[in-house]
């Protein structure tokens, strides 16, 4: 997760409109879209894969770690990863979404122009951005399925998206409940800078972009 987590904020960078923002902005929108990432990523390869549960691009079933002795021992934390793991992937099998797909369903969350903390100026900023790679996406589906059946996925397309983000606050209430009540250490494990994003803590400018 922790390599995952990263990688929002590496391929952010690729987006033009990215370096328009400033530090405070951009820390508002990757606050708020990285756990939806996260979600959609795993969840599109693992189906890629033929999994029905969550699985990294390079093979790696979290759920698996619930063999780990230390998991045993917590069976909140199992059975909350388990239904998530599983959840998460559902609405993936079944829009067996293509490359393309994919990459414009990522690019229209780093647009989200609704994030809280925002400035106006980010948020005129990311809606136009947002509408270009909706407009797009819609011209992808019409022109693979039709005006009408195109259409119609367009609209499941958009309702995957709001599915992301509640999936993805359900990751963060996990991993809230995990470092706040069961493992003192979970700083320790994740860098801390990942570990506030991850459930929600204040991060600084500084943290994300030293430079």
């Amino acid at each position: 997760m922790v390599m995952d987590l990263l990688c929002v904020f590496e391929i952010g960078k690729t987006f033009p409109f990215f370096e328009q923002l400033d530090n405070n902005d951009k820390i508002a929108l990757c606050s708020n879209i990285a756990m939806p990432l996260y979600v959609l990523c795993n969840s599109f390869y693992s189906v890629q894969q033929n999994c029905d549960v969550l699985c990294t691009p390079d093979g790696l079933m979290p759920i698996k770690m619930a063999e780990n002795s230390y998991f045993i021992r917590r069976i909140h934390a199992i059975q909350m990863g388990d239904k998530m793991m599983r959840y998460s992937v559902q609405p993936f099998a079944c829009l067996k979404l293509i490359n393309e797909e994919f990459v414009l369903i990522r690019a229209i969350i780093y647009s989200h122009m609704v994030s809280p903390g925002l400035s106006d100026q980010a948020q005129k900023l990311l809606r136009s951005e947002a509408e270009k790679y909706a407009a797009l996406l819609m011209s992808v589906v019409q022109t693979n399925c039709g005006h009408a059946a195109g259409a119609l996925r367009y609209m499941e397309l958009m309702g995957l998206i709001v599915c992301l983000f509640n999936t993805g606050a359900k990751y963060r209430q996990m991993l809230t409940y995990i470092s706040n009540v069961l493992d003192p250490n979970f700083d320790k494990v994740f860098p801390p800078v990942l570990a506030k994003i991850c459930t929600k803590g204040p991060v600084e400018s500084h943290q994300l972009f030293p430079y």
